[in-house]
């Protein structure tokens, strides 16, 4: 089986192999579609999609029908079996964190508004994290889930859930690249993907940014890099039970 996972924009991606699927799409399209967070880029491309799941609230806050995956749930969703894992995200702002985006927000007052009136109104749930199961295929998506601010017993708790994965996808975030580079060290699954899941964003913001490969350098090299609008193909067939 070839896998195609393509990005798509800010948080989305487009994954081809059993199905079609996309996550967090950040414009309209007509796949199935799964939302993990109630970020404005997460949830704009969400009313096009031919079929859609979520967090129960997060369907309730968009007005929109679809399947409702409660925490830690197994959930079919078409062909494929859903499960979501609520996260605790990082902070929205360290202390060093908070000038940058005080001064993204003096330099670009409009975007700033926009984001903060966004801010304001979406529901305060906490991110998902997913678990993407076909017959012939497990996905553990992670997004941000894997930061610095993990507890071990928390750390551990990733690595048990990704353990019958045959491929891992995660983000990093600034400042976060050697604690996810270490996470992925310990993952057992024979396809790591590294996406560029925040560095969109932030280029927009004006914000710093680090390229992917100051977290490759230490991850395992079976890793593979995903950048904004790139697309990786991978060669899989499952021998995991």
């Amino acid at each position: 089986m070839v896998l195609k996972i393509q990005h798509l924009g800010y948080s989305g991606l487009r994954i081809q192999g059993p199905g079609v699927l996309e996550l967090d799409p950040p414009r309209p399209g007509s796949a199935p579609a799964v939302l993990t967070w109630s970020e404005r880029e997460r949830v704009q491309g969400a009313e096009g999609s031919s079929a859609l799941a979520a967090p129960g609230g997060l369907l309730s806050w968009l007005n929109l029908h679809g399947t409702a995956l409660p925490p830690d749930t197994p959930v079919h969703f078409g062909a494929v079996e859903v499960t979501a894992w609520p996260y605790d995200p990082i902070p929205y702002a360290t202390p060093r964190e908070a000038l940058r985006k005080t001064r993204s927000a003096l330099l670009s007052p409009a975007q700033a508004v926009r984001r903060i009136r966004h801010a304001l109104t979406r529901p305060r749930l906490r991110p998902v994290a997913l678990r993407l199961r076909w017959p012939e295929l497990e996905i553990a998506y992670l997004h941000q889930a894997l930061h610095r601010f993990l507890e071990p017993a928390q750390q551990a708790l990733w690595v048990e859930r990704a353990a019958s994965a045959d491929v891992v996808i995660a983000g990093t975030d600034f400042d976060d690249e050697p604690a996810t580079a270490s996470l992925f060290c310990r993952m057992q699954a024979p396809h790591l993907i590294l996406a560029d899941l925040t560095g969109p964003i932030r280029r927009e913001l004006g914000l710093p940014v680090r390229p992917l490969e100051a977290c490759l350098d230490a991850a395992p090299p079976r890793t593979l890099a995903l950048e904004p609008h790139r697309c990786l193909e991978i060669s899989h067939e499952r021998d995991r039970p």
